[in-house]
């Protein structure tokens, strides 16, 4: 209960308090070192009662610490932390710029102390209700469950056990279900350990800043949880999107002269700019210990991979990472002629921005089903309009095939392919369509690179390709004993099976396809253009990827073998003469379609066609 001299700031909004106490310390000279969404009304309150200054708890002064003796001082404690809370793992060597981690990135401003305030009560009530799910895996082990994360003067903001544990409720499965509220990589950063998750930690303490107080309480579960996605998401772009590579050579001073390369004024400052971080840019010359080399670069070559989570990163950020110190000695403090006025606006825009890339995230895959079907729109539009000639066909058409064909011919949707017709079993002209004339089709209609799924203008590669690849299989095959090109051999197989009809008999349907097309299912956008790369045929219509040479009715061969066998010649006759003779095209060229093999169902290949293994035609 508020004391009779604080009875005002009960009539008085959290808002206002807020203003109240960045007012204070601004008339004091100081800076809030803390988000004010994470302290009570009651340290408010403490900040504006201050006279002389702001409470230690809300404001630090911004300088640089310039005495050598505090600056050792301050780097043995930030070192002893960091042991601390490293537990078992070894601390970072001098040499190395030591990783950025939340414990570290706090207590790089000033050493912590205790000092209970209400803050610390209402935090440690908040880490009891989040421990209250699980067990921490910590409890009862060394000190490094015990740190906390603190203010520049000790006053507890959010306890290390409770991030752990909130950390832990996100990244591990569940006993009983086995999901996981993140997706499997972050599962295994987390379950990796040492930095990288640290990393993980760093991000959900910046998810938990980003929300404000309702980090803090419940019922804000799914708001904490995309947020901290959103922040792995951005840490691991980067540091795995952003790749640098300097060149350079070890001179000294003289070296530098002699070389006639560089200016007095330009050797000045590199040996300046190398003297900022002596551990990385300067070492001792080999052959004079008292001598220093400085390294010079000569070329940097650098690749930033741009996504737009990047991009909203590096637009939020007030320094640019490439301007941070690498030295462990320098400070991690910006002095006040150096630091940029933050904009105010910073974090609405950021929200904002997580809302537009959840939406598009959202309708992702709806606009992939979209630009799949692209491609079928015109043939759509067109067959709407063959539909709407519907009132053209005569009641008297009972035939539904003639229909179709009559409908498909008027949409300027039907191939036409000139027929031929042979002497099979009892009928005299048995209508059956060459392999010459299904070629000679498609070229004059310009569809030939419907055999292979590709443009006439790279049928050509596709099938000078098809064949290198197809000869490190078969490298006796009879087409590389021809004298005709491999770019004018198109490769084929002679396809059976028994279809049904109308009246539930069988039908023979003897076909040839190409093994080359536009891929599979998991490809639908898949295409033979750049690379020559080689897709299998099974995306598209059969229509448009089997084509046919005879059918037959079942009631026909049934009682007579023959007859079958009358079809199956057919077929391979067309089939051979085609690529014997080949298929002269309206450029001048001619096409030879090469038989690789004879294609079926079980029952076909034994029963039908006789074979008693695969067979070569």
């Amino acid at each position: 209960m508020a004391s009779p001299s604080n009875a005002w700031a009960t009539a008085i909004s959290t808002e206002d308090l807020v203003k109240g106490a960045k007012a204070t310390a601004d008339l004091a000279g100081l800076e809030l070192a803390l988000d004010t969404s994470f302290l009570s009304r009651d340290a408010l309150v403490q900040a504006i009662q201050a006279t002389t200054a702001p409470s230690p708890l809300l404001a630090v002064k911004k300088e640089i610490v310039k005495i050598e003796g505090e600056l050792v001082q301050l780097q043995a404690k930030i070192k002893e932390l960091e042991n601390q809370l490293a537990g078992k793992a070894a601390p970072p060597r001098p040499s190395q710029v030591p990783c950025q981690t939340p414990q570290n990135r706090v207590r790089s401003k000033a050493p912590p102390s205790p000092a209970p305030s209400s803050v610390q009560d209402a935090a440690k009530s908040t880490a009891e209700d989040d421990d209250n799910d699980e067990v921490d895996e910590g409890e009862g082990g060394d000190a490094a469950g015990k740190v906390t994360v603190t203010s520049p003067d000790g006053t507890i903001v959010l306890t290390q056990d409770a991030l752990r544990m909130r950390l832990k409720r996100l990244c591990e499965k569940k006993s009983k279900s086995q999901k996981c509220h993140v997706d499997d990589e972050t599962h295994q950063q987390y379950l990796s350990g040492g930095p990288e998750r640290e990393w993980l930690e760093m991000a959900l303490l910046e998810a938990l800043q980003s929300v404000g107080p309702e980090a803090l309480g419940r019922g804000k579960a799914a708001h904490r949880q995309a947020s901290f996605k959103v922040q792995v998401t951005m840490i691991r772009e980067r540091r795995h999107l952003k790749e640098s590579e300097s060149n350079g050579e070890w001179l000294t001073e003289e070296r530098m002269q002699k070389s006639g390369e560089y200016s007095k004024q330009t050797i000045k400052s590199i040996v300046s700019y190398c003297e900022r971080f002596p551990q990385v840019l300067t070492r001792k010359w080999k052959y004079n210990n008292d001598v220093l080399e400085y390294f010079v670069e000569t070329s940097t070559k650098q690749t930033i991979k741009h996504s737009e989570l990047l991009k909203r990163v590096e637009t939020t950020q007030e320094r640019e990472a490439g301007d941070m110190p690498t030295d462990v000695q320098q400070v991690g403090m910006v002095s006040e002629g150096e630091a940029k006025p933050k904009n105010e606006q910073v974090e609405d825009k950021a929200r904002c921005r997580d809302k537009v890339a959840r939406a598009r995230n959202t309708i992702k895959k709806p606009c992939a089903d979209l630009i799949a079907m692209e491609s079928r729109v015109l043939v759509l539009l067109e067959l709407k309009k063959g539909l709407k000639r519907g009132a053209d066909i005569k009641q008297t058409d009972n035939i539904k095939e003639t229909v179709v064909a009559r409908a498909f011919a008027k949409a300027g949707l039907r191939l036409d392919v000139k027929l031929s017709y042979a002497h099979v079993g009892q009928y005299r002209e048995h209508p059956y369509i060459p392999v010459s004339s299904w070629i000679q089709s498609l070229d004059q209609a310009g569809r030939l690179g419907k055999l292979v799924g590709c443009s006439m203008d790279d049928l050509p590669k596709v099938l000078s390709s098809y064949w290198a690849n197809f000869k490190q299989v078969h490298p006796k095959h009879q087409v590389f004993d021809l004298q005709t090109p491999l770019d004018r051999c198109l490769p084929v197989y002679l396809h059976g099976d028994e279809g049904t009809t109308y009246k539930k008999d069988g039908a023979l349907v003897l076909s040839f396809q190409s093994p080359l097309g536009r891929g599979t299912s998991k490809n639908k956008v898949g295409n033979v253009l750049g690379g020559n790369k080689q897709f299998m045929n099974f995306i598209g219509h059969a229509f448009e990827t089997r084509f046919l040479i005879v059918a037959g009715l079942k009631e026909d061969y049934r009682t007579c073998p023959d007859v079958y066998k009358q079809y199956l010649e057919l077929a391979t006759s067309s089939l051979d003469d085609a690529c014997r003779n080949g298929v002269p095209l309206r450029s001048g060229q001619v096409l030879h379609p090469i038989p690789l093999g004879h294609k079926g169902d079980w029952s076909y290949m034994v029963f039908k066609a006789s074979f008693s293994q695969y067979n070569w035609c």
